[in-house]
């Protein structure tokens, strides 16, 4: 996808030039260390986020690529790439932490029924089952009544309503502690105060 060298979509030259995310606080979409919604923000339907890049530049060209031809072990080498990120940025502890908790389940904003057939695959399914298997936490697409924590994965954070909608069920069903978790983040233009 980069330098057009065989083997995988992004070299390790090519990896520099994806642009990592700052972690940001859901509800305002200012900067936040962890990711984790600021104290003084109204509490949502989602406690934290983390996004590993911008979506932009060569991570862009990838995402765009493998929606379009349904090219899905383009979103399984991004995942494996983010779960480095996630196992050595000292940023997503807290995400970890709340992850690896034994009452955590993963789950995902579903893709539309024509777009999952055209593609072949739900990327954000995907993702979710690949962080599953390396960290060992159960996936669903059911709105669970008993948990007490989730994280809700899609592949890029834009709007971040669909995410919303979905957390907020989640709420809605039980859960207590609810993160957000994409490869992506569309870049913000920030505000100078909360909104």
């Amino acid at each position: 996808m980069g330098c057009k060298k065989e083997g995988l979509y992004l070299c390790e030259s090519c990896q520099t030039f994806l642009s990592e995310s700052e972690c940001i606080c859901p509800v305002c979409r200012r900067e936040s260390d962890t990711g984790e919604r600021h104290s003084q923000c109204s509490p949502s339907s989602l406690d934290g986020l983390v996004s590993i890049w911008e979506y932009e530049g060569p991570f862009k060209r990838m995402i765009d690529e493998a929606k379009e031809k349904g090219f899905s072990h383009i979103f399984r080498e991004l995942t494996d790439r983010a779960i480095l990120s996630l196992t050595q940025d000292p940023r997503y502890d807290l995400f970890l932490k709340f992850l690896s908790r034994e009452e955590t389940i993963l789950t995902y904003i579903p893709t539309e029924e024509r777009e999952e057939r055209r593609r072949g695959f739900n990327q954000a399914r995907s993702i979710a089952e690949r962080l599953g298997t390396v960290f060992r936490v159960q996936v669903t697409d059911a709105l669970e009544k008993d948990t007490q924590g989730a994280v809700v994965v899609g592949d890029i954070w834009e709007t971040g309503n669909t995410m919303k909608e979905r957390a907020l069920a989640l709420k809605r069903s039980g859960a207590v502690t609810i993160w957000g978790f994409t490869l992506g983040r569309a870049p913000y233009v920030y505000q100078n105060a909360h909104v």
